[in-house]
């Protein structure tokens, strides 16, 4: 879950009814830990309520809530019209970290829906509120999105402004998870410029930093990438060696999707290397 708030400052309406919000907060709880079809039918519940009471910020909790699961099983239409029904409620009350979060998930629903103006909007009101509340962890988060919708329009000079900003500041904070998703955007910028030396060592540090935290998903998405500057350089072997590295880890954490890619990768090395039987056996592992 997204938003992981357990506390909610609601003013007078829990002296108003308090057995009604203490029922929303109930359900809102019970809707994190239920099955989709429960939580859904646990927020519509909280909804009414919420309406019944006149409290728009509750609202708002049930809202972000709602498309925090909708986002989770991938409806992000539905995802973004409520999320932005829940900012509606919220821009003009004083901003908070729940806001700041609010703001990230409809960057990242709009990323994913192709609307990178949004995303750069949502972003950059992100980055102004974040400074206000000096929250410097939604501050790197906010840079390194908008590095991405920067990247996919084309526009890679601020990209890699923004991503470097983003890269300083968790590494200010030491969190090598960050460190590692935003060194291994900057290698995809390179990349996609050509600059296949730079992309190199930025996927390298980005595996070191996953690595010191034992981040498989990480550690294979550098592998791969690696691999695929090697494949560009003719190093077909070297290339193999890292598809298979990847592949062992995509195994233990049993990501089929990854696991279809490697070995689908791995076959297209061994066609490189005129080795056909090793690379139609591989491509029929890949289509199980």
């Amino acid at each position: 879950m997204l938003w992981a708030g357990s506390c909610f400052a609601f003013g007078n309406v829990f002296n108003k009814h308090p057995n009604d919000s203490v029922k929303i907060q109930k359900l809102l709880d019970a809707a994190k830990i239920n099955s989709s079809d429960s939580a859904l039918i646990q927020l519509d519940s909280a909804e009414m309520l919420a309406r019944t009471l006149k409290s728009k910020l509750l609202l708002s909790s049930v809202f972000i809530q709602r498309g925090n699961l909708l986002m989770k099983k991938n409806h992000l239409v539905a995802a973004d019209s409520v999320f932005r029904m829940a900012r509606g409620i919220l821009i003009n009350q004083e901003k908070n970290n729940q806001y700041l979060l609010l703001l990230k998930n409809l960057a990242i629903c709009n990323y994913y829906l192709g609307n990178n103006a949004k995303v750069l909007n949502y972003t950059l009101e992100g980055l102004a509120d974040a400074r206000k509340l000096n929250n410097t962890m939604f501050r790197g988060t906010f840079n390194n999105i908008s590095g991405i919708a920067m990247d996919v329009m084309g526009n890679r000079a601020k990209a890699l402004e923004y991503y470097l900003q983003a890269l300083d500041i968790f590494k200010s904070l030491k969190d090598e998870e960050k460190i590692a998703s935003v060194e291994m955007n900057i290698g995809v910028l390179y990349e996609g410029q050509g600059n296949k030396k730079k992309a190199e060592k930025y996927f390298m540090d980005a595996y070191q930093a996953a690595n010191k935290i034992q981040d498989t998903s990480l550690m294979a998405g550098a592998y791969n990438n690696m691999a695929n500057i090697y494949s560009d350089r003719k190093e077909y072997k070297k290339a193999l060696a890292h598809f298979f590295k990847s592949l062992a880890l995509s195994r233990k954490k049993n990501e089929s999707f990854s696991i279809a890619i490697d070995l689908n990768n791995i076959g297209d090395s061994y066609m490189h290397l005129k080795n056909y039987s090793s690379a139609l056996d591989y491509y029929h592992q890949a289509l199980k």
